[in-house]
């Protein structure tokens, strides 16, 4: 299982609160029921298979996307309390991620650099969204 692999109920989870936000009730209560169950068996699965390499740069920074899943679930239900997991998940990431940045001189971050390192600014701004 790859540490990102949250972004697929991070994905389902908008799409749910954009067809929510633009009446479409019906297709935003079934996406989010899909969103749910994903993001339940992406969370036995990860207690289970997930074993990260949390000295790589990338592993915590790709994680960040079960704080996001958290996040939008959360702000869509209407449910707080997925938001504090969030920020729980968050709180343990984030000194990672820094710490893994620290280890690496400018060039070095510059030339790891990947899109997929928007999440941490994604993550904390679901968040504020969600508490």
């Amino acid at each position: 299982m790859r540490p990102d692999a949250f972004a697929a109920v991070m994905a389902t989870g908008i799409v749910s609160i954009a067809a929510e936000d633009h009446g479409f009730h019906r297709i935003s209560d079934a996406l989010i029921v899909v969103a749910v169950a994903l993001f339940a068996a992406l969370t036995i699965a990860g207690i289970f298979r997930l074993r990260p390499d949390l000295d790589d740069l990338d592993a915590p920074l790709q994680l960040l996307t079960f704080v996001a899943a958290c996040a939008v679930v959360g702000t869509r239900l209407s449910w707080w309390p997925l938001g504090a997991v969030g920020l729980l998940g968050w709180l343990l990431l984030l000194p990672l991620a820094l710490l893994g940045m620290w280890r690496h001189r400018w060039t070095g971050l510059r030339d790891r650099a990947r899109g997929g390192w928007e999440l941490a600014g994604v993550a904390t701004s679901g968040l504020a969204i969600c508490l």
